[in-house]
């Protein structure tokens, strides 16, 4: 945040270590922790019942959404449902809960990494489809269905963060969540994008803001 405000990381700094975070960092950070990961310590109930609620989320969303566009948006649903399931357990959650937890409850942080894969190799993909198939209805195509499957299939496999998540996942059944320690996390580049991105949303909800006040009080004169 105060990297933002001095201005000591500009703009176009800012959209460089947006890619190496979204390309590099939180992809290995969410491989290395689904490797390294004791499943025999989970409790399936618990996790079971986060898949059950967000998923209910995720649906009820996505059917509002399609029922009250007029005509039917099916990638606004999709957006829709991703925006109200998805959480930033890694820059936010993850610091919070090893700082409260990292001496009587170390499990606690792990359930934030089983989180993700609800998300991100379940939900997700399942909005991503929906974007395709949304934005094939607008521009009045007809591609073939086999074209088209393999087209969304292909932009799933290619999210660096969903082919990650299912990577670290394998990782952890081959070596017994064990893996080879060659890969490095990137948490703290994560915090300072997140902190750099923080002011740039401030400035805009401060303009954004005075703008409808104006506008307001352009409508009571």
């Amino acid at each position: 945040y105060l990297s933002g405000r001095l201005g000591l990381v500009s703009h176009a700094a800012s959209i460089g270590l947006n890619r190496f975070v979204g390309t590099f960092a939180l992809p290995s950070l969410i491989f290395v922790n689904m490797a390294v990961l004791d499943l025999s310590s989970v409790n399936l109930v618990f996790l079971g019942s986060l898949l059950v609620s967000k998923t209910l989320v995720f649906v009820s969303v996505a059917l509002i959404t399609v029922l009250v566009t007029r005509p039917p948006d099916i990638a606004r649903a999709a957006l829709f449902a991703i925006f109200c399931t998805q959480s930033n357990d890694f820059a936010i959650g993850a610091p919070i809960f090893e700082a409260l937890y990292r001496h009587h409850h170390k499990d606690f942080v792990n359930y934030l990494y089983l989180v993700a894969p609800i998300n991100l190799i379940i939900l997700n993909p399942f909005g991503f489809a929906m974007m395709e198939l949304g934005q094939e209805y607008d521009r009045h195509e007809t591609t073939r269905r086999s074209a088209l499957m393999g087209r969304i299939s292909r932009n799933i496999i290619c999210n660096p963060i969903v082919f990650m998540t299912a990577l670290g996942m394998l990782a952890n059944l081959v070596f017994n969540h064990d893996p080879p320690k060659i890969i490095t996390t990137f948490l703290g580049v994560r915090i300072i994008y997140l902190g750099r991105k923080l002011c740039t949303k401030l400035l805009i909800f401060r303009l954004l803001g005075m703008h409808l006040l104006l506008q307001h009080c352009s409508y009571l004169v």
